[in-house]
């Protein structure tokens, strides 16, 4: 595997779609299709209803839960707002729809069918299309080693659209938390935690991960509060190792 996270960033990451696997051992490497990459977008605009239904599959892909209720979250929760997004007939968005709407369909009994690197890439496309044809505030976000850059001091509330583009010489992800209410500690002391604690001081946002020199987008209906950025993968890309956050890739910014 590429990389290694908490068990709760790893999980998220891998609901949305936006996880890739590699060989660290020498093998070959996943490409940045299977990867979920993409560069392409077409600039048309989608139908509101595309856009609404995006946003919120994008927070509902990251609260499927563990266990035996999973198919039934997906199939209540998940499955309709696909189908809301394969009902916009918008031609740009078709073909990775379908893909997503097979991807769910069969997750409803086997949900590890998220990991399918078809529906990864199925995710990102039209997360390239809801990122210039819908509206949404936009942030341009740059990973180098070991940085985020690009990102602002404040973003205002209200859905927002990121595109990580890796610029550096390592793969990166950009895997976002809001710091939790009545929590007053720092990212730093947070990260520290044991896994069993994050859980509770930190509320998943969104995530995207991007091969070296492609671009991949997340999306986040952002509520006001404490937000930080945070690069998991280890450094030098190996199997363990410290992860870029100590060498610095943390960002934080405050949506008011």
């Amino acid at each position: 595997m590429r990389s290694r996270f908490t068990v709760m960033a790893l999980a998220a990451v891998l609901a949305l779609g936006v996880a890739a696997c590699g060989d660290d051992d020498g093998g070959d490497e996943a490409s940045p299709e299977a990867a979920g990459a993409t560069t392409t977008t077409t600039g048309e605009s989608l139908a509101p209803e595309a856009c609404d239904a995006y946003v919120q599959l994008a927070s509902a892909v990251g609260e499927v839960p563990e266990g035996p209720e999973a198919g039934a979250f997906i199939e209540s929760d998940v499955l309709p707002l696909i189908e809301t997004l394969d009902a916009s007939g918008n031609e740009a968005t078709a073909e990775p729809v379908a893909t997503m709407l097979e991807v769910a369909t069969a997750a409803v009994d086997d949900p590890s069918q998220f990991d399918d690197p078809a529906a990864q890439e199925a995710f990102s496309e039209v997360g390239g299309v809801v990122h210039e044809g819908c509206g949404y505030a936009p942030v341009e976000v740059s990973g180098v080693e070991y940085a985020f850059e690009g990102i602002p001091e404040t973003v205002e509330a209200g859905p927002t659209s990121f595109a990580f583009t890796n610029e550096g010489t390592e793969e990166h992800e950009m895997v976002m938390f809001r710091r939790a209410d009545g929590e007053t500690r720092t990212f730093e002391e947070l990260l520290a935690l044991p896994e069993e604690e994050v859980g509770d001081a930190v509320v998943f946002t969104t995530a995207t991960y991007s091969p070296i020199g492609e671009t991949t987008y997340a999306i986040a209906d952002l509520e006001p509060g404490d937000y930080a950025t945070v690069c998991f993968i280890p450094v030098g890309g190996a199997e363990d190792g410290p992860p870029h956050f100590t060498e610095g890739m943390l960002a934080e910014f405050e949506v008011t």
